[in-house]
């Protein structure tokens, strides 16, 4: 592995705790102040959070500001709705199926998708035009 995939990678894991933070704390006031179901609250944090990793992913850790941004948001619209189907549907199945707390549902499933997906995604698909990874 090269410095520079490390650092990329570290950047990338960095965004997503951030875009996790807004997305987790979007998804508990919705439902534990608010009281909307926690599927709404869960899709409307992982909406709100994927727009911040967009951004951040763009500016940030590719920096492929100077590619149109029109086919970046198309790839990371693709990739962001199969993560937040992944995501709801994970924070489904472990909250009505193995009676786990939605949050807790809903930090497995996002640690998977930040782990094991987010880094392959952004780099290989949405921000590929960036071959140097700085």
């Amino acid at each position: 592995m090269s410095k520079n995939f490390i650092f990329t990678f570290i950047k990338v894991q960095f965004s997503s705790i951030i875009s996790t933070i807004i997305d987790f704390s979007i998804t508990w006031i919705l439902t534990s102040i608010i009281g909307f179901w926690y599927i709404f609250s869960s899709s409307t944090g992982s909406a709100i959070g994927g727009i911040i990793s967009f951004i951040l992913g763009r500016c940030w850790v590719f920096r492929t500001t100077k590619t149109k941004v029109g086919k970046q948001v198309l790839k990371y619209f693709l990739m962001w709705a199969g993560c937040i189907i992944i995501n709801t549907l994970g924070v489904y199945l472990f909250t009505e199926f193995f009676k786990m707390h939605y949050m807790f549902s809903k930090v497995l499933v996002a640690s998977f998708i930040g782990v094991f997906l987010n880094y392959y995604l952004q780099s290989n698909f949405v921000f590929n035009e960036h071959i140097s990874h700085r």
